[in-house]
């Protein structure tokens, strides 16, 4: 089944569509959160994306949100295929056509990113189907009862399919393999201990294997650009979930034939709790972190977890939001946020050692 086209003459983001998007909209004065460009895509992207988990077609707030945000500046929509069981595409699938058959989007104006890789609600009832007919998904990864994960070529067929229909899209923009490292999780519940280097060589062969497929559905026009989606990205690497963006980055130059690939994003969390990719080096180099070496490689990083972490096995919130009228005037909110600003940019900064980077400039909300 073919999937629904919302125009045919334009498949996806474009240089030129997202920055003719940003010549048009109105962005409000008190929020900076864009452009800038999206990695080696050349894509003007918002600073902001609309992150689509736990949204659906059901409730109308949501549909109401991610199209004010559509027509305030924000070009960057991320969702899955398991969220809400896909119906988070279904909507971000609705919203664009709605924009685009109103005259006031375009569809090369949007950077649409997805991910894939949990099997869980109708994906994991069919996965359990095909083991009781005999015809598993080959390097099925049962984590628990009701989570399994799986990257193999034959089961990314399969789902990119289900989102270009769900999205109505001929071609997604970008496709993350979403949390891959759930591989390494359920191999430190084996009794047996894991022999480390080997599983490593296995999970980067897995990663290669799907690479490959993804170039080839670039080369197809299915999708654009793809990348990892990981919240391992960056932990030391005697960490036994760790995952690297280097390791990344060489697996698909193999998966390419060693040319050009198109290996574009990475996402990750990074938050005053984790904080890994910016703090830990990379192995072969003591100078870069996970960062660096992605702006180096033209690699977009997409933050997953800014306004909450994991922290010790529990889920903190970083961030509430007021519930009933705010107390105090706009200006008098950015003046406390500047007071908290030089303060840490006098007592702790400092102290920081980040590189190439600058502790004191990580704070400018104020500004």
């Amino acid at each position: 089944m073919s999937p629904k086209t919302i125009k045919p003459t334009s498949k996806g983001a474009t240089a030129l569509g997202t920055r003719e998007y940003y010549e048009k909209v109105s962005v409000p004065r008190e929020i900076n959160h864009g452009p800038r460009v999206f990695g080696k895509t050349d894509w003007m992207a918002s600073a902001l994306g609309f992150g689509c988990y736990r949204v659906g077609t059901t409730h109308p707030d949501h549909r109401k949100s991610l199209l004010s945000a559509l027509k305030h500046g924000i070009n960057v929509i991320d969702t899955s295929t398991n969220y809400t069981d896909g119906d988070s595409e279904r909507l971000v699938g609705s919203c664009l056509e709605q924009g685009i058959s109103e005259g006031w989007l375009r569809r090369e104006e949007v950077i649409v990113v997805s991910k894939v890789g949990y099997v869980q609600a109708s994906n994991l009832t069919e996965a359990k189907e095909r083991v009781a007919a005999g015809k598993p998904y080959p390097e099925m990864v049962e984590y628990t009862d009701d989570c399994w994960h799986c990257i193999h070529p034959d089961f990314l067929e399969e789902q990119l399919e289900k989102t270009r229909r769900r999205l109505g899209l001929e071609c997604v923009d970008v496709y993350l393999l979403h949390n891959p490292e759930y591989f390494l999780s359920a191999a430190q519940h084996q009794k047996e201990r894991p022999d480390t280097d080997a599983l490593r060589k296995e999970f980067y062969r897995r990663i290669e294997a799907a690479f490959k497929f993804l170039e080839k559905a670039c080369q197809q026009g299915r999708i654009q650009y793809y990348g990892v989606s990981s919240n391992s990205l960056g932990k030391v690497l005697d960490d036994p979930e760790s995952t690297s963006i280097e390791s990344f980055a060489e697996a698909a130059t193999r998966a390419a034939g060693g040319g050009e690939n198109h290996f574009a994003v990475a996402q990750l969390p990074l938050n005053l709790f984790e904080s890994q990719p910016v703090l830990n080096k990379l192995p072969s180099d003591a100078e870069k972190n996970s960062l660096e070496f992605a702006k180096a490689h033209g690699i977009s990083v997409l933050v997953n977890r800014p306004l909450n972490a994991f922290f010790n096995g529990q889920l903190v919130r970083l961030a509430d939001y007021p519930k009933g009228v705010i107390a105090h005037p706009f200006k008098q909110c950015i003046s406390n946020v500047e007071d908290l600003e030089d303060e840490f940019r006098t007592r702790f900064a400092p102290q920081l050692e980040m590189g190439d980077a600058s502790a004191e400039e990580l704070f400018t909300w104020g500004k």
